[in-house]
């Protein structure tokens, strides 16, 4: 029968000491920290994210947010994994960068809806019925005629 330690985590072992033994490698710990603490702030943002993401279209999962914020959603994991790929030097860089992905986004969303639409289009046209008539056919043709009241307190 074995003897389970419970503070003994594998992994982290190697990089971290115990409680009560001094610390060997402060900058790893320091780091490790740091990482707690901004993942403790950006908590908030990357919820709203993800779920943008569970909650956008079927077809296009990534349609809705990328046209509310011009880009792909950056995930807790990549966030926290890979360090940002896109880096600009001006505003000017930034400015154009931001409105080719908004022309993208716009480009996206019509192509989407021109598609809903067809798609709600053929789900009509399976439920409807097309009546052809030829010149000189003979069809009902519904006229009513609305009774006219006449108000007793005007008429003297």
């Amino acid at each position: 029968m074995s003897v389970v330690n419970p503070d003994f985590i594998p992994p982290l072992d190697a990089v971290l000491p115990r409680a009560g033994t001094p610390c060997e490698n402060e900058e790893v710990l320091n780091r490790i920290n740091m990482k707690r603490e901004q993942a403790k702030k950006s908590w908030k943002n990357e919820a709203i994210t993800s779920k943008a993401v569970k909650l956008s279209d079927r077809n296009s999962p990534e349609v809705k947010f990328f046209l509310m914020h011009g880009r792909d959603p950056i995930l807790p994991v990549e966030s926290s994994m890979c360090p940002p790929t896109i880096t600009y030097t001006s505003s000017d860089d930034y400015k154009s960068e931001m409105v080719t992905r908004l022309q993208e986004a716009f480009i996206l969303a019509k192509y989407n809806l021109q598609a809903a639409q067809q798609k709600q289009k053929e789900q009509y046209d399976l439920k409807s019925d097309v009546i052809n008539y030829a010149i000189g056919d003979k069809i009902w043709v519904f006229n009513p005629k609305y009774k006219t009241r006449t108000i007793n307190k005007t008429v003297t």
